[in-house]
């Protein structure tokens, strides 16, 4: 028993030795592990403060670089023509439109720092920014410089801004004022705050120590200084690695990467929390000690504590793949033994590589390589042994820093920078920059149009224009034929009116002649029609009918192709939207025709069922009412109108639609309610030459020789036979050329009974002439005379004038005139 006892008790110490031996064990693996993970926590966490920095850095410089691309289009276009750029005219009223698409305010300030220009705008008041330190530091800067400020309150905006600002050059070379961009500094810090970091914290500095903005935001820091210590520490950090510190803030205890932005005074600092960061391990150090006092589930314990470790790790590298898989940039990774350690989808999708790249482990850069040469991407010729050899030469000496751009053979374009990591490995980031590449292209286009426009006239001819001058001519022959009728007998008077009535059908025949230019028709066939020659005939026609308030203009491309059309529908089709655009323009505006040649691939216009192909693109634009969304999207259909009952058929735009579907083309409409509606055709493009191609009997009523009329009219031979006409009638007639020559006849107490004056005089019109001689005579009768009253001039008759007032279209008769004449003195002598 003795025995059993002794060797029971060797066993028991036997045992106790092997559970002293596993719990030595148990707590060295424990001590072993949790020094470990405190190690892999911070080496994860530098990693991704430092991988989040570099991502950030690449968001600030691309929202930089566009800001300071937007200013340099500002000032190239303000140079250009500052007068134009200030007033929205000139070559800039078609180019500034686009500017109300931007969010960020713009402001253009003098060499005196006085404020010319903003937008939004307008500038309110006289507002000076010369004490403002961005605007001295461009002043006193020596060379051309973007200058970035410190956040302030803006003088225009009222609100917090960081100034962007770019030097204007006068024309002598010296100092000419400033072109500022303003962000709101939270503007800069969106793209942080949609990534959670917890309770770390973001920060964008200047490399003098000013903070721009901070993620998670204290307002009361915007614009002030980091502590001297904080930004030595920062602009270290700048150089690699990462530092730990509590903040002096808010006492968070964070690890913190920096990063100095390449291209600009900027510092990005990404600090994450150290109580994030090492919440699994204290979570697992607990746990562990748990495990050490309780023996018996120490494999289970332990075993949970990896698969909770594992799965912390696991979602760390997640919370980073997940990073670099949103991001807009490919980028890869790749260390000094040429194995691609990193790289996300974007990059396989910028590179067109196959998807097993993904799928292996660690490619390889020359498997890579090895299949880009295969797909001939970098074209034919290329030595492949020879770039092997430099790539595996790249990775025995530092790798420097540096940017270029790459077409690849699908055209996509590229920037591609390359940066060495201290270890030899390099990282690649690959930008698609193909539209911006695009979009510079399209800025030089636009540029080279508006030089082109300024040499153009795009005002057209004010309202009534042909209907005006026909009736005032039709008012000198109708006057004319009569007076000759009543002076027979008299030689020198016949010849006199024969003369005037001549040299009214010589003005009517000019006139005529470009309306049967217009109006010539050949055989409803498909042809070559020669666009320029079209609108510009068009123009001049649709500019005497559409009314005053239109302005009709026209933009045309250089060296425009003939397009293949039947021409006759194509002007009816053009008249029809020039008609739809001025009911859409009820107080006027601007209606304007626009054509260029255009090559269309597959997706690139909006109009999708049009085939790819080269074709000429006409777009007739209005400044209108617009339409909202509903009404664009039945806009083609057959009896669809906007307009009243019995103003509008419905079938102008669904007949232009079946026009140009039928002649190969395509119609596609934009409008947005409030700013005008522009109608898109585009015909096929040919290289083939285009084929060649009453008043009545007037009347005599004598009147009262008594009465006397005032007649008024810049139109001299209107004037005169009028004159002549009441004249003979028995009137005291007295006659003016223009208002205010009527006004000082008025004032000098001459007697008047009747005023008769024509609408449309320079100067003063009719209208406001008998507002101001109603001033002198409030109940002198007035009779207005026009060759064209539309609804503005009838609302503007009714809203402005009252008592013995009549509005008479031209031509009268001389028994119509002297008949209304005659009502108002009655109407008059009964009031009076």
């Amino acid at each position: 028993m003795i025995y059993k006892i002794r060797q029971g008790g060797g066993a028991y110490i036997w045992h106790l030795s092997l559970i002293g031996l596993a719990i030595g064990l148990l707590w060295a693996g424990i001590g072993f592990n949790l020094w470990h993970d405190y190690r892999a926590a911070e080496e994860e966490a530098s990693a991704d403060t430092t991988n989040l920095a570099r991502a950030f850095d690449e968001n600030i410089t691309r929202t930089v670089e566009s800001v300071d691309q937007t200013l340099l289009f500002l000032r190239d276009a303000y140079q250009h023509d500052p007068d134009g750029f200030i007033n929205g005219s000139g070559s800039w009223a078609n180019g500034r439109g686009f500017l109300n698409d931007l969010h960020v305010r713009m402001s253009l300030a003098d060499r005196n720092g006085r404020i010319l220009w903003a937008n939004p705008g307008p500038v309110v008041g006289d507002i000076n920014i010369a004490n403002r330190a961005h605007f001295l530091a461009q002043q006193n800067s020596i060379g051309d410089k973007l200058i970035i400020s410190r956040p302030v309150m803006g003088r225009v905006s009222h609100q917090w801004e960081i100034e962007f600002v770019r030097k204007l050059v006068a024309p002598d070379g010296s100092f000419g004022g400033i072109m500022v961009v303003s962000l709101d500094p939270s503007s800069l810090s969106r793209f942080y705050e949609s990534i959670s970091i917890g309770n770390g914290v973001i920060m964008l500095t200047t490399t003098t120590g000013v903070v721009l903005t901070r993620v998670p935001a204290r307002p009361a820091l915007l614009g002030g200084d980091v502590p001297a210590e904080t930004r030595i520490r920062m602009l270290q950090g700048t150089a690699g690695g990462s530092h730990r510190a509590v903040s002096s803030i808010d006492g968070v205890d964070r690890i913190y990467s920096s990063r100095r932005i390449e291209r600009y005074p900027l510092v990005v600092a990404v600090g994450l929390s150290a109580a994030d960061i090492f919440a699994p391990y204290t979570r697992n150090e607990r746990l562990y000690l748990a495990i050490g006092a309780v023996l018996s589930i120490a494999s289970v314990a332990a075993g949970l504590v990896m698969a909770r470790q594992r799965h912390s790790l696991l979602a760390s590298r997640q919370m980073l793949s997940t990073t670099l898989e949103t991001m807009s940039q490919g980028i890869a990774m790749v260390d000094a033994q040429g194995y691609v350690q990193v790289m996300n989808q974007r990059f396989i999708d910028l590179l067109g590589l196959p998807r097993r790249f993904l799928a292996e482990s660690k490619p390889t850069l020359r498997q890579i390589l090895d299949w880009q040469f295969a797909q001939r991407e970098f074209g034919d010729g290329t030595d492949l042994d020879d770039a092997k050899a430099r790539v595996a030469r790249g990775f025995d000496a530092p790798v420097p820093n540096y940017t270029y751009e790459r077409t690849r053979p699908n055209g996509t374009v590229l920037e591609v920078r390359t940066q060495g990591l201290p270890d030899g490995g390099i990282v690649w980031t690959f930008t698609d920059i193909t539209a911006r590449k695009a979009n510079e292209v399209a800025l030089a286009a636009a540029q080279a149009r508006a030089a082109h426009a300024e040499r153009m006239q795009v005002l057209g001819q004010l309202a009534g224009g042909i209907a005006h001058d026909f009736n005032n001519i039709l008012q000198a022959v109708q006057g004319g034929a009569s007076l000759i009728v009543k002076r027979a007998a008299d030689p020198d008077s016949v010849g006199r009116f024969a003369r005037m009535i001549l040299d009214a059908t010589e003005r009517g025949t000019s006139i005529t002649r470009r309306l049967l230019a217009f109006a010539r028709r050949g055989e409803l066939r498909a042809e070559p029609v020669e666009l320029a020659d079209l609108l510009s005939g068009l123009r001049d026609v649709l500019s005497h009918t559409l009314g005053s308030p239109v302005a009709v203009g026209l933009h045309l491309a250089d060296d425009l192709p003939p397009l293949l059309a039947d021409k006759g529908q194509l002007e009816t089709v053009l008249v029809n939207l020039a008609t739809n655009a001025r009911d859409a323009m009820p107080e006027g505006g601007t209606l304007t025709f626009t054509a260029k040649e255009e090559v269309v691939e597959p997706g690139s216009v909006p109009a999708a069922d049009l085939q790819p192909g080269r074709y000429v693109r006409i777009t007739v634009s209005d400044t209108g009412t617009g339409m909202d969304e509903t009404t664009l999207t039945r806009a083609q259909e057959p009896f669809f109108s906007t307009k009243p009952p019995g103003q509008g058929t419905g079938l102008g735009l669904s007949m232009a639609k079946g026009f140009a579907e039928q002649s190969g083309g395509a119609l596609w409409i934009e409008s947005a309610q409030g700013h005008g509606t522009s109608v898109h055709l585009w015909l096929p493009a040919t290289a083939r030459a285009m084929s060649a191609r009453s008043a009545g009997p007037a009347g005599s009523r004598p009147q009262d020789a008594a009465k006397s009329v005032l007649v008024v009219d810049d139109e001299a031979m209107v004037r005169e036979t009028l004159a002549i006409s009441l004249g003979d009638a028995g009137y005291t007639v007295l006659v003016a050329g223009d208002g205010q020559e009527a006004l000082g006849i008025i004032a000098s107490g001459t007697a008047i009974d009747v005023l008769v004056t024509d609408l449309s005089m320079p100067g003063m019109d009719g209208l406001a002439l008998i507002r101001k001689a109603r001033k002198h005579r409030p109940d002198l009768p007035a009779i207005l005379l026009t060759g064209y009253a539309g609804h503005g001039a009838q609302m503007a008759v009714g809203g402005s004038l009252n008592g013995t007032f009549t509005l008479m279209r031209k031509p009268v008769t001389e028994a119509q005139l002297i008949d209304r004449i005659e009502a108002l003195l009655a109407v008059a002598a009964s009031t009076g």
